[in-house]
Formats: structure tokens, C-alpha cells, sequence
């Protein structure tokens, strides 16, 4: 017999609550800082901004490397700010620590949202599906705008929903326009096509657009819609023409019409099945769910999720310039339908093709576990024989995640899916965070270098970059490092009597250390895993350097040190 779903805890709100924020804890929190800053990130960069807020006070349009910087709202460099200010210092747990509540407090308000188009089975179902789908799980832990567009998006939506659909008042068309405002200043235009090109679309399909006269357009869209356009006002004005062209061409022009290749139109719908996993597995059953299985009613409240997702799928998916985050904020709507389908199943006790399609779904997944619990270790023992126990350790918990879904498969307790998909999540990030990340994919970040960087020349001694002027490194260095582009400059610095630090591209090292005789090397990070990119720091044989070089190597990385 199925395990009957009234008595899971998800049928008290309070104990629901604590389970979701205690799952939340583990995956969004735990560790948080222990993977740095990788390559491709735009994390440095929304760091420097909200330091150069802290430090300069340009808190309406901060400075990026000397230059107004109006490609993006402030909404974020407030929040790395706040956290900076809160924790009394400008590190990674800091910046990463708002849009880490931010992904916990999303999981909340989908699992509202869901309970209030449904019932709170869907709602917590829903709040777990988000919570443990792996690209929210990686963007919960960044500095990044995504998940925080994510959350004022669905909040947006919510209140719309309570004021159009429950009547719940007039006044939640006001925080609806609030939240869109909220959005707006997180990631600009996207903050009002996501709710736009759903609540257009929805009410258009129910033939009420008369209903837009009562959403109080006029004042409270036009006070909040025009405060957010104020800022863009100011930044323009106090960026210049330049940099308004350029916000108009690069953010907005070259997202949809990119100069290089562009992504082919279905990409966002391939990359869903390892973006969206393990619940990507269920996305069938949901589809045939919402086709054959709806009441008039479940089939109002599906129609609004269908526009939250159709329409921006589209529209993103139109352009060419693509990235798995963008389509983030469709992923509450995702485990909605999801978590609806996978309710259906729990209570229906018929031999249904949704019935065979979750079921489906579930061996899927427990053999792939299974799969990846056997082929871990095998692969760690051939390839990297010294870090056998920790993959042995984690294919174990696959191993036994999957046997133990087929356990309860056998006996029709389909809901405890739930439990062990988390606890698979849980120790795959635990173990990613302790040991994968920081063994395997150091050298994907600039960390380890601007570390023997800081302890070989120190806070005081002059360091400039010849044509590489990377974010990572300056937010790491914690210090501003002038850049130069033209040859007959490096030459000048080389033949300084004062001893200078610079840092260039690995390639640009190679090119010149034949032909720059005063050009000593240092630190040299070689390329790892797909990173194009290696970094160098060199010096002139200034007068407080002495001796010859010894090389040292450690992992990747060349380091020279000077011998009396």
C-alpha cells in the first residue's frame, strides 16, 4: 500500500517550515564560502562594486575600476554591502550570504504559492523539488543576481495571483508593482518581462484583459515604474553617452544578437534535463498530468504556471546569447507542476499513464544512482588512486540512495523518493564543497595565485598588470592595480631601479621572456581542466632583488623565489 500523504509532515505548516529552512541551511549555507571565485563568474565583479560603495560612498552607480558601471541595477552591490557592513568584513561568506537567503526565502514563498493554488502537500512537495534541483543549488551559493531576481519575481507573481484570482484586495496589485520594481533594480529589463510576459499572456487566454483597469495602473505602476527609471537617468547622465550606448549594445542588442555564434534556439529545453535533475526526470509525468488528469479548477491554476513558463521560454530562447540562469525564475513554476503531478500520483491509486511515467522517472533515477555510486570509484581508482576513500565514500551513498528508492519502489512507498533524493543532494554538495571543488577545481580560480602573490611582494610594494586587467585578481588582492597596454611602458617598468611586480597573461609571458632580458618570472598558474587562460607574475631586476632563481612547483603553478 502507498504510505497515505496525510500523514507526512508536510500537513503541519510550522514543522514544514523548519524541515524546508533546515534543507535550505544544509544546501544553500553550508560551506559557503569554501569554493572560491571560479572562471566564468560576474562575482568579483559585483564584489568590487559594493566595496567601492563601502569605501567611496557611490551608492547609486558605484565604480567599476574607475568607471561609472550602469550595465546592471545596484539591488545586489546593496545586499554584498549589507553583508559586508553586517560582518564587519569584505569576504566571500559576506557577499555570498543575502543571495543565499535569498534562494531560502524563494523556497518559502513557492511553498505559499503552491499551497495556495493547490493544497500544502503540493506546497511543500514543490519547496523541496526547488530546494534540491541542481542549478538553484549552485546559484543559491554565488554573489550573483539570479536567484534574487528569482525571489521578487515569484513574489510578484503571488500577489498579482491573491489580488486578481482570491480577491484577497486591491492592495496586492500594489506590492505586485513593488516587487516588479524590486526586479527591476536586481537585473534590469528581465525584472519586467518575467511577470509581464505572464500575466499578459494569462489574461489574455481568460479573455479578461478588462481586468488590467482594475489592477490601479495609475498611481502605483507609474510612482514605482518611474522611480526605477530615475536611477537609469542618473546613471546615464552620470556615466556619459558612452556608457549608455554601451548599455543599450552590449546588455541588451548583443544578448539577443550576439557577435559570436549564437545558441541554437532549443538549447534552454536540452540543458533543462541536467539543469532542472534530478526532478527533470518527472517533466513528462507533469506534461501528461496536466493533458489528462485535471479537475476545471487545477486547470485554472496549471494555465497560469503554462504562462510563467511558455512565453519567457520563448522569449529567451529567441535569444542568442544564452545562459542556464537566465531562465532561472521559471523554476519555481517548474517544481510547481512537478510537485502537483507527483501529489496526483501519490494519492491515485489507478494504473494511469501518469502512474508509469513517474515511475518511470523514479527507477530512472535510483539506477542512475546506482550507476554513478559503481562508475565513481572505478573511475577514482584508475585516474586518482590517493582520493579513493572520498569517492569510494560518496559512491557508497549513491549506491545505497538508489537500492534504498528500490526498496521502497518494491512496497509502493513512493514518497519516501523524497527524503533520499535530498539526502543524495545533501551529500553530493557536502562533498563537492569539501573536497571535489577544492582539490580538482583550484585552479579554476585565481585564489591560489593572488595568494602567493600577496605573500611574495606584500601590501606595500608596487604591482601593476600588463594588458590584463582581471576583476578576479583585483577583488582578490584587495587593491587597485594600474594597467598598462603598451609595450615601450612594460619597458620603462623593467628597467626601473625600483623593484616593480607585474602581472600579465601566461601567453604574454611566453611571447617576451626571450626578448625582455630584465624580465623575471615568479609565479606561473598553468591552464587547468577548461580554462583557456594562464596568469604570471614577473619582475624587474631591481635593486632589492638578489641571487638566482630556483623553481618550485606546486600543483600547476611555477613558483620562482630568490636565492642569496
Amino acid at each position: 500500500m502507498e504510505k497515505t500523504v496525510e500523514s507526512l509532515p508536510y500537513s503541519n505548516t510550522a514543522i514544514a517550515l523548519i524541515i524546508l529552512c533546515g534543507l535550505c541551511f544544509f544546501l544553500f549555507f553550508l560551506r559557503l564560502a569554501d569554493i572560491g571565485l571560479m572562471y566564468p563568474s560576474f562575482e568579483p565583479r559585483r564584489m568590487l562594486l559594493a566595496k567601492d560603495m563601502v569605501r567611496n560612498g557611490h551608492w547609486l552607480v558605484p565604480d567599476l575600476l574607475g568607471k561609472p558601471y550602469i550595465l546592471k541595477p545596484p539591488l545586489l552591490p546593496w545586499l554584498i554591502s549589507a553583508g559586508y557592513l553586517l560582518f564587519g568584513s569584505p569576504d566571500l561568506w559576506a557577499a555570498r550570504f543575502f543571495p543565499a537567503l535569498a534562494g531560502l526565502l524563494t523556497v518559502v514563498v513557492t511553498f505559499f504559492f503552491a499551497k495556495r493554488l493547490f493544497n500544502q502537500r503540493v506546497g511543500f512537495l514543490a519547496a523541496v523539488i526547488l530546494a534540491t534541483s541542481l542549478l538553484y543549488i549552485r546559484r543559491a551559493r554565488m554573489a550573483e543576481e539570479d536567484v534574487i531576481l528569482t525571489l521578487f519575481v515569484t513574489l510578484a507573481l503571488l500577489t498579482f495571483l491573491l489580488a486578481y484570482h482570491y480577491q484577497a484586495g486591491k492592495r496586492y496589485y500594489v506590492f505586485c508593482y513593488l516587487f516588479v520594481a524590486l526586479a527591476c533594480m536586481t537585473k534590469g529589463p528581465p525584472g519586467l518581462s518575467f511577470p509581464a510576459l505572464t500575466i499578459i499572456p494569462f489574461l489574455l487566454l481568460r479573455k479578461d484583459l478588462r481586468s488590467i483597469r482594475k489592477m490601479e495602473l495609475f498611481p502605483w505602476a507609474f510612482i514605482l515604474g518611474g522611480l526605477v527609471l530615475s536611477w537609469y537617468v542618473f546613471a546615464f547622465a552620470r556615466g556619459g553617452a558612452a556608457e549608455a550606448e554601451n548599455f543599450f549594445v552590449a546588455d541588451i542588442w548583443h544578448k539577443f544578437f550576439p557577435q559570436e555564434r549564437s545558441s541554437p534556439f532549443y538549447q534552454y529545453v536540452l540543458q533543462l534535463f541536467g539543469h532542472f535533475f534530478p526532478w527533470s526526470l518527472f517533466l513528462p509525468a507533469a506534461a501528461v498530468y496536466i493533458v489528462t488528469k485535471q479537475n476545471k479548477e487545477e486547470r485554472q491554476c496549471s494555465l497560469f504556471l503554462l504562462c510563467w513558463i511558455i512565453p519567457n521560454l520563448f522569449l529567451f530562447s529567441l535569444a542568442g546569447a544564452k545562459r542556464n540562469e537566465y531562465i532561472l525564475p521559471l523554476y519555481p513554476a517548474l517544481a510547481i507542476l512537478t510537485a502537483q503531478a507527483w501529489e496526483r500520483f501519490l494519492v491515485d491509486k489507478k494504473d494511469t499513464l501518469l502512474k508509469k511515467m513517474t515511475l518511470g522517472g523514479i527507477f530512472a533515477f535510483a539506477f542512475l544512482a546506482i550507476g554513478a555510486g559503481l562508475f565513481g570509484p572505478i573511475f577514482s581508482m584508475i585516474k586518482y588512486p590517493q582520493d579513493l576513500l572520498w569517492n569510494g565514500l560518496l559512491g557508497l551513498l549513491f549506491i545505497m540512495g538508489g537500492l534504498t528508492i528500490l526498496f521502497f519502489a518494491k512496497r509502493r512507498h513512493y514518497v519516501a523518493f523524497f527524503p533520499v533524493a535530498a539526502i543524495l543532494m545533501m551529500g553530493f554538495i557536502f562533498t563537492f564543497t569539501g573536497h571535489i571543488a577544492t582539490t580538482y577545481l583550484k585552479y579554476t580560480t585565481p585564489n591560489e595565485f593572488c595568494a602567493k602573490v600577496a605573500s611574495t611582494i606584500g601590501h606595500d610594494a608596487e604591482l601593476i598588470s600588463f594588458r590584463c586587467q582581471d576583476e578576479f585578481i583585483i577583488n582578490e588582492l584587495d587593491r587597485m592595480i594600474p594597467n598598462i597596454d603598451q609595450e615601450s611602458d612594460l619597458d620603462t617598468y623593467l628597467a626601473a631601479k625600483k623593484q616593480v611586480f607585474i602581472i600579465m597573461d601566461g601567453k604574454e609571458f611566453l611571447r617576451l621572456k626571450d626578448k625582455k632580458t630584465m624580465m623575471q618570472l615568479l609565479i606561473f598558474q598553468e591552464p587547468f581542466l577548461k580554462m583557456k587562460r594562464s596568469i604570471a607574475l614577473v619582475t624587474n631586476k631591481g635593486e632589492t632583488q638578489k641571487g638566482d632563481v630556483r623553481d618550485e612547483r606546486t600543483g600547476s603553478a611555477t613558483i620562482g623565489t630568490a636565492t642569496n
